[in-house]
């Protein structure tokens, strides 16, 4: 269940970049900060006059969670934190985590299920966390609960060395086209309000579970291809309606030219 820390090169940015966008909607997160110890004693620090201002240096946090199924707890999930660099984690056999040393700061994190991702389904959770100072962020994610979201697709011209992302996006956020791909900051803002994602390839149905009943976006784009730039922008959805999901699988067919 150890954690890696690897810093992938800024020539790859746009192939990590398609994982900002498939997840659902998650349970809200839980932050116990630790702090360091105050001194009450009235006195200065050594090296300080009283009245002086002292600067604390961050301290490092933790971030443990746990992946949770129909079956119940699910092991060999790969666990992404994503931020300055990515880090990444394993779930063991009781589908537990556990990323050490991550420096304060907002992270995207990921729950990736990588047999399910390989088929085209909605294999990735993922929510925004905020790191403190010293601090403890306790997750949980649920696969399997929600709603289907499905359907056929006609329109979609080849492309070459990529797919298409099928979004379920809750109404608001921020708004990706026209932005540079190396604006990451923006990327995690704007998938915080991402529910579900499904890649697909010309000809192929799309299905996105787990929704929750309420109301969102569907939207069809293109993926960046993996030979993108940083400064390449992202380019406007093909596809883009309103949808509502109730308390049973909706099934929505989608012609790429009309709404």
């Amino acid at each position: 269940m150890g954690d890696s820390l690897i810093e992938p090169p800024q020539r790859n940015a746009a192939v990590l970049l398609l994982a900002l966008f498939l997840g659902i909607a998650g349970c809200g997160s839980k932050t116990a900060p630790t702090g360091n110890p105050v001194d009450t004693s009235g006195g200065a620090t050594a090296g300080t006059k009283p009245g002086d201002a002292t600067l604390e240096t961050p301290s490092p946090g933790v971030v443990i969670g746990r992946v949770i199924g129909i079956a119940g707890p699910m092991p060999k999930i790969l666990i992404q934190l994503k931020g300055e660099r990515l880090r990444q984690a394993t779930t063991d056999d009781q589908g537990e985590f556990i990323l050490s040393d991550v420096p304060p700061g907002k992270y995207l994190l990921s729950a990736i299920d990588v047999p399910t991702l390989k088929t085209g389904l909605m294999g990735i959770k993922y929510r925004g966390v905020e790191v403190p100072s010293g601090g403890v962020v306790d997750e949980e994610f649920l696969f399997g609960e929600g709603f289907r979201v499905h359907g056929s697709i006609d329109g979609l011209p080849p492309i070459a060395d990529r797919r298409y992302l099928v979004t379920v996006r809750r109404l608001g956020g921020p708004q990706l086209t026209g932005t540079p791909l190396s604006d990451q900051s923006l990327q995690v803002e704007a998938a915080k309000f991402v529910a579900g994602s499904c890649y697909v390839s010309p000809g192929q149905d799309y299905q996105i579970p787990d929704i929750d009943p309420g109301t969102y976006d569907l939207d069809v784009s293109a993926t960046p291809s993996p030979s993108s730039a940083p400064s390449d922008r992202w380019p406007p959805p093909l596809f883009r309606t309103q949808i509502e999901v109730g308390e049973a699988e909706l099934e929505y067919p989608i012609s790429i030219g009309r709404p």
